[in-house]
């Protein structure tokens, strides 16, 4: 029987109870999921590093067909959508990624920030906290506001 969750090199994979793995996503090398994470269908998470693993926080959704790669670390409630790509990236707590966004090697997300659809950002790209940003390249357009923020956690809520 095929198994969509696959240790490499004896890194056994940390999998809680309640996290939710589809049927034909692959998990493959060094990654811990933290309690009700969510990763959904054709999604890829890949981390070959013996040294440093791939973290995927409590509470956080990624969405079908990601590719997460690398030593990535995602958060607490973050909320990833369909078809982003994340290369060795860190996303802080309370993180709203849109649809089909590219986050290229060593960027640094803060918490509360938002990534519009369709966004890219570069490599080495520092997002602040409670940042919007958009675009191809992408570049701050404004500060999250107070109802951006609440609608964020209610998506997140509601993805459980």
């Amino acid at each position: 029987r095929h198994s969509n969750v696959v240790p490499h090199r004896y890194c056994i994979l940390n999998v809680d109870d309640a996290t939710y793995i589809a049927p034909n996503a692959m998990v493959k090398g060094n990654v811990a999921f933290g309690h009700g994470t969510s990763v959904l269908y054709s999604t890829s998470v890949k981390n070959y590093n013996l040294q440093a693993g791939t973290y995927i926080g409590d509470h956080t959704t990624i969405l079908d067909r990601c590719s997460i790669m690398g030593t990535t670390r995602i958060g607490d409630n973050c909320h990833v959508g369909i078809g982003c790509s994340l290369d060795s990236c860190v996303v802080k707590d309370n993180v709203y990624i849109g649809h089909g966004v590219t986050v290229s090697y060593g960027c640094v997300i803060e918490e509360g920030a938002i990534i519009a659809a369709g966004s890219v950002l570069p490599m080495d790209t520092r997002v602040g906290a409670g940042e919007l940003w958009a675009g191809n390249t992408a570049e701050k357009v404004d500060m999250v506001t107070h109802h951006q923020a609440e609608e964020v956690q209610h998506l997140v809520h509601q993805d459980r």
